[in-house]
């Protein structure tokens, strides 16, 4: 209860910025109005059901299709869980979601073994374009260290600082517009 009433706390006071939570397996768990705006402004409404941020990301029909820097974020998320299946390598839900994320068409090549000697960048700058509209959002993972409670250990939680006025802009619009009206997700 403690975790939950600090994560209600943590998706209000990030408004009207995205704040996304996801599990180890990057499934989206929960998310704030700001996260909910901007997906639904950039991807439309997403199809019902469980949504896989990693998969999401790949997918050509999907976030793939407005990620201006995808080269660079998927990359690195590749690389990320290229690294998490390396560190557990008897995690069948990792290991499979990375072959799912190696069997989609907008993996480069050059992306399919890891280079260890690369850092993983601790954030990252998130660059969305739909149209003539572009955001840019400074991207930060925070993951609980707590060992004795599996549950908590596995949540990560994505914020979405925006990275220059035009985003921060934008975001206060939306989260002005009212709740859900650029539509919803989830």
């Amino acid at each position: 209860p403690a975790v939950l009433d600090a994560l209600t706390l943590l998706k209000r006071h990030h408004e009207p910025f995205p704040l996304v939570v996801v599990n180890r397996t990057y499934d989206l768990l929960d998310l704030n109005q700001g996260a909910i705006d901007v997906l639904a402004l950039m991807l439309g409404d997403l199809a019902p059901g469980p949504v896989n941020l990693a998969r999401l990301t790949f997918d050509p029909n999907g976030a793939h299709a407005v990620l201006a820097n995808f080269a660079e974020i998927g990359r690195e998320l590749l690389w990320r869980i290229q690294r998490e299946v390396l560190a557990d390598p008897d995690n069948g839900e990792m290991q499979d979601l990375l072959d799912d994320l190696l069997a989609m068409p907008t993996v480069d090549p050059d992306w399919r073994q890891v280079d260890l000697s690369t850092p993983s960048d601790p954030a990252l700058v998130l660059h969305l374009r739909r149209d003539d509209l572009e955001l840019r959002f400074l991207t930060m993972v925070t993951a609980f260290q707590a060992p004795q409670n599996i549950a908590v250990e596995h949540l990560r939680i994505e914020t979405w600082f925006p990275y220059d006025e035009v985003t921060a802009e934008a975001c206060r619009a939306l989260g002005s517009a009212g709740s859900g009206s650029a539509g919803s997700s989830s």
